[in-house]
């Protein structure tokens, strides 16, 4: 149901590991070594600043996009940090063509559903003029 260009691009960095694949969970880190900074957050900063990537510019916040303070910053490869972090894409590279193709996507498959909602409809109109009248003696 989105409506316009979407504007808050953040996600958890639990998400974020899932999706990279190659990273250990958060609760992996914990059980072993408890190395965050060398073993989730320096990959992850590598990904999330390749130059070939779609990210133009991102920080680490809070789950409203809230900045996080000194005191977090300083202690960002701790568990109590670590496991409530954020990432917030600000800009994308060559966001406009992204958004131009989404919005395509987003057409056709809006145009579908209406399709078939528009197909529903009939059919339900149909079957119900089908029905038999009732009599009116009864």
């Amino acid at each position: 149901n989105q409506k316009g260009p979407v504007k808050g691009k953040i996600f958890k960095v639990t998400t974020a590991i899932t999706w990279a694949a190659s990273l250990p969970t958060i609760e992996d880190v914990k059980n072993s070594d408890r190395r965050y900074t060398q073993r989730i957050l320096e990959p992850l900063e590598k990904i999330l600043d390749d130059e070939h990537g779609l990210i133009e510019k991102w920080e680490w916040c809070k789950a409203v996009g809230e900045k996080l303070t000194e005191e977090e910053r300083a202690n960002i490869g701790s568990y109590d940090v670590i496991k409530d972090l954020y990432v917030k894409v600000i800009t994308l590279k060559k966001e406009e063509e992204l958004l131009d193709g989404a919005y395509a996507a987003a057409g056709r498959i809006m145009e579908a559903k209406e399709k078939k909602a528009k197909q529903r409809a009939t059919r339900v109109s149909k079957a119900k003029a089908a029905l038999p009248k009732p009599d009116k003696d009864e």
